[in-house]
C-alpha cells in the first residue's frame, strides 16, 4: 500500500540540496537496481546543420551549461537511506549547486562526450546500452551522475545528439524538452549571457514531487488511491494464465545486448490509420496495444477454450502526468520522471473470434479504452506513489507511444526560419533491457510516417521477432481494410 505521508521539499544540508524520490522516480530507480539497469535508456536525434564542427562542439557545450541552469537535476546523484521499516526503498536526490559560469563550464565539459564515428544511430545506442549508470569511473564532477550527453559527429554531415540517462531522472517528454533547449540554443543567439545567470540559485529549478506539482492532495485521497489499487489487483488477478511471446533461450547470451526490430509505415498507410482511428475515437496507442495483444492470443489460440481465463497483460502501461500539472509548474520546466505504470488486461474471451480482423481489433481497443478511462477519471492517479504493480511476469507486454515527434521537437531551427541552420532528420531510442525478458515496444510518428520499434533482451532470435512484429503490423492495418464492413 502506498504511503500517504506528505512530500518533503528540497532542503539544504551540509552544502547539498536533497529531497526523497517519489512515485515513478523511486519505482524506476528500484527497478534499475533490481534488473541491472534494464530501464536505463539512450534517446536522441540526428540532424544536418550549417555550423562547422568545431563551432558545433562549442555550441553544444554552452547549451549544456544553459541546461544545467534550467534542469539542474541532471547533475544530481541518488543516495540510499539507512534501514527504515516504514520506507523500505527510501532514496534521496542529492544536488550540489554551482556558483560560477566557470564551474558550469567544467561540468558541461565532463558531461559531454564527442564521438567521431561512422556508427549508425542504432549501433551507437547499442554501445551506450552496455554502460551502466550512474557514471562512476569518469571525472569527479559527474561521479554518481545519471546523465551524459553524447555528440556524434560523422564525415557524412549527418550528426546526432543523444542523452544517456536513467529513467528515474527523465522520460520521453523531459528528453524531448531537453533536446528542444539544446537545438534552440545552438541555432539562436537570443539567449541571456551564461555569465549573467544567477548561478548558485539554479537549485530553485529542481523539480518538486508529483503531489506538489499536481496541486497537492485531494479530498478523499485514501479511498481514491485504494480504488486505483483495487483496479490494479483486478487487472492482474489471473496473471498466472497470461500469454506472451515464447523466448528461444532461458538466459541471455550477452548482457546488456538488445535486439531491436524497426518498421516504418509509409505516409499513405499512416494517414489512413489515423483517419480510421479518429472516426472511432481511438488512438494509435489503443491500436498497437490491441494489435500486439491479438498477435499473442492468435499464437496461442489453439491452446485455450472460449471460457478459459487466458489473457494478455500490459502491466507497464505508461500514463504521463504532464496533463495534471498546475501552475507554476509546466511541462517544459519539470525535468524528472513524471508518470505512472498501470496494468491493463484483455481476455481471450473478450475477442469476437468469429468476426473479421477489423471487428476483433475494434473490440480489443474498446476494452483497453474502457480501462484507460477508469484510470484517468480518478483525480488521485498522480498520487499513486511508487506501488504501481510492476510484476516479474515475462509474459507481460509493454507499449509506449512517443507520439508525434514534431509536436515536441520541431524539425527546423531556428524556429520560423526560411533558411534553417539545423534540420532534424530522425529520432531514435533504446533501453538497456538486461534482465527484462518481456518485449518493449515504442511507437512514434515522424514526418507523417508511423514508426514501430520492438525491443527485447538477448533471449529471442531475430527471425522470431521479425515474424511477431510483422504479424502485429498486419493486424493493425486491418483497421483500414476498406473491403471490411464498418461496424
Amino acid at each position: 500500500m502506498t504511503s500517504l505521508r506528505e512530500e518533503e521539499p528540497w532542503t539544504l544540508h551540509t552544502g547539498l540540496y536533497t529531497r526523497p524520490l517519489y512515485g515513478s522516480e523511486l519505482l524506476h530507480n528500484a527497478v534499475s537496481e533490481l534488473l541491472d539497469g534494464s530501464n536505463e535508456y539512450c534517446m536522441g536525434a540526428s540532424f544536418m546543420c550549417t555550423i562547422p564542427q568545431l563551432d558545433l562542439v562549442t555550441s553544444v557545450h554552452n547549451a549544456l551549461c544553459f541546461l544545467r541552469f534550467s534542469s539542474p537535476l541532471l547533475a544530481a546523484s541518488i543516495d540510499r537511506h539507512g534501514p527504515d521499516p516504514t520506507i523500505p526503498l527510501a532514496r534521496s536526490w542529492s544536488y550540489k549547486p554551482i556558483y560560477t559560469f566557470e564551474d558550469a563550464s567544467k561540468w558541461a565539459e565532463a558531461s559531454l562526450t564527442v564521438h567521431r564515428t561512422t556508427l549508425s544511430d542504432d549501433d551507437f545506442i547499442l554501445s551506450m546500452n552496455q554502460i551502466r549508470l550512474p557514471y562512476t569511473n569518469r571525472d569527479e564532477l559527474i561521479n554518481k551522475q545519471h546523465f551524459g550527453c553524447h555528440l556524434v559527429l560523422r564525415a557524412s554531415g549527418v550528426h546526432s545528439i543523444f542523452f544517456h540517462t536513467a529513467h528515474c531522472l527523465a522520460d520521453a517528454s523531459t528528453t524531448y524538452n531537453a533536446l528542444y533547449r539544446i537545438f534552440d540554443f545552438i541555432s539562436n543567439d537570443a539567449h541571456p549571457s551564461l555569465h549573467s545567470l544567477d548561478w548558485g540559485q539554479e537549485w530553485r529549478n529542481l523539480p518538486v514531487g508529483p503531489i506538489t506539482a499536481t496541486g497537492g492532495a485531494k479530498d478523499g485521497r485514501e479511498s481514491g488511491i485504494e480504488a486505483l489499487h483495487a483496479a490494479a489487483r483486478h487487472a492482474i488477478e489471473y496473471q498466472q494464465h497470461s500469454k506472451g511471446m515464447i523466448a528461444q533461450r532461458d538466459h541471455v547470451l550477452v548482457r546488456g545486448k538488445s535486439l531491436r526490430i524497426h518498421r516504418t509505415l509509409d505516409s499513405k498507410n499512416s494517414q489512413e490509420i489515423l483517419d480510421a482511428l479518429a472516426s472511432k475515437a481511438f488512438t494509435v496507442t489503443h491500436l498497437f496495444e490491441a494489435a500486439q495483444i491479438l498477435a499473442v492470443l492468435k499464437a496461442h489460440h489453439s491452446k485455450f477454450g472460449r471460457e478459459d481465463k487466458a489473457n494478455v497483460i500490459l502491466d507497464y502501461t505508461v500514463i504521463a502526468y504532464q496533463r495534471f500539472l498546475v501552475p507554476p509548474y509546466s511541462e517544459s520546466s519539470h525535468h524528472v520522471s513524471f508518470m505512472c505504470m498501470v496494468p491493463m488486461v484483455v481476455y481471450a474471451s473478450d475477442v469476437p473470434w468469429e468476426q473479421n480482423p477489423k471487428a476483433q481489433v475494434l473490440a480489443v481497443m474498446a476494452k483497453l479504452k474502457e480501462q484507460y478511462s477508469l484510470w484517468l477519471s480518478n483525480k488521485h492517479l498522480p498520487h499513486i506513489g511508487s506501488s504501481q504493480y510492476f510484476q516479474d511476469n515475462p509474459n507481460a507486454l509493454a507499449i509506449t507511444n512517443l507520439k508525434r515527434v514534431e509536436d515536441s521537437l520541431p524539425l527546423q531551427w531556428p524556429l520560423g526560419s526560411h533558411n534553417p541552420m539545423v534540420q532534424i532528420s530522425d529520432m531514435r531510442v533504446g533501453l538497456r533491457l538486461t534482465d527484462y525478458y518481456r518485449p518493449m515496444t515504442h511507437v512514434w510518428s515522424l514526418r507523417s510516417e508511423l514508426h514501430v520499434q520492438l525491443a527485447v533482451c538477448d533471449v529471442y532470435d531475430k527471425s522470431y521477432m521479425d515474424t511477431f512484429l510483422d504479424n502485429t503490423i498486419a493486424i493493425a492495418l486491418s483497421i483500414i481494410d476498406r473491403d471490411t464492413q464498418t461496424l
